[in-house]
């Protein structure tokens, strides 16, 4: 069987050919997604992706879903995973209704406001979510780290910023360093300084001071997603849970799983079709 996973980062698996923007691990082939999947048609059996799909526009992520249409086999199935417009939208109107205000309800508040909007007009890094987290942990709020678990990665740390940034993580990215990631980064330097000589008037609006892997650009639930499957012409269109798939043995390969049995990210929407 043939498996594609295009938008790896590093949730990789053997067994799957491992496909990304930018090439951070050995073993996973480098492709800009804006100009197609680099695979000739009808080449795999499955074709997966998690978060990816919400950093292009709604025009791109229709094309890379065509694309996905055009390399699977006849009988193939696509896997897709994103975060969920419906889940936020719900866990928001439950926050807005808690009639006790108290410092738990803000908290919360500020951050499925985040969770909500930053998902969909992203456009700096670090994004506003991630500032979110980083305070929560320089102020060793365990309640409601717990909290940012249960609508994020359930595995996130409670490490903080100067424990990220030691001497032994800076040495693990030296000896990790690659020809394609320096490009990559000595490109976004040339940018920075271009982006430098831009009016700050008007920079906003001409330049985005972002990666294409941490800008998000769109929202899907289950209606849209679904709906967009069958216009492009996949048949038997499911939500599924994370621990559930028509993909043989997909659970073994511990992309949308974790060993431990747990949800590897959690308010996610998970819909599968079949070619």
């Amino acid at each position: 069987m043939k498996k594609l996973n295009f938008g790896c980062g590093n949730r990789i698996s053997s067994g799957w050919i491992n496909v990304d923007f930018h090439s951070s691990t050995p073993g996973v082939i480098s492709a800009n997604f804006i100009n197609g999947l680099p695979f000739p048609t009808e080449t795999f059996d499955v074709v997966y992706s998690s978060h990816v799909l919400e950093h292009f526009t709604e025009n791109q992520g229709r094309f890379l879903l065509k694309e996905a249409f055009r390399i699977l086999k006849n009988g193939g199935i696509i896997r897709i995973a994103v975060p969920d417009l419906e889940g936020t939208v719900k866990e928001y109107l439950r926050i807005l209704s808690l009639e006790n205000e108290n410092s738990f309800k803000t908290k919360f508040y500020d951050w499925i406001i985040l969770e909500l909007l930053d998902q969909l007009v992203r456009t700096k890094n670090p994004s506003k979510m991630q500032s979110f987290i980083d305070n929560i942990i320089d102020g060793g709020d365990e309640t409601m780290m717990n909290y940012i678990r249960s609508r994020a990665e359930s595995k996130l740390t409670m490490l903080s910023k100067a424990n990220k940034s030691n001497n032994s993580d800076l040495l693990f990215r030296i000896r990790h360093l690659t020809f394609s990631k320096l490009k990559v980064r000595l490109t976004y330097y040339y940018l920075i300084l271009i982006g430098k000589m831009i009016p700050s008037s008007i920079k906003p609006m001409v330049f985005k001071e972002i990666s294409i892997g941490e800008q998000h650009q769109w929202m899907y639930d289950r209606y849209s997603l679904d709906r967009l499957f069958k216009e492009i012409g996949f048949k038997n269109v499911r939500c599924m849970n994370f621990n559930e798939s028509s993909i043989q043995d997909f659970n073994a390969d511990h992309l949308d799983m974790n060993p431990d049995g747990s949800s590897y990210k959690n308010n996610t929407l998970y819909v599968e079709g079949v070619k």
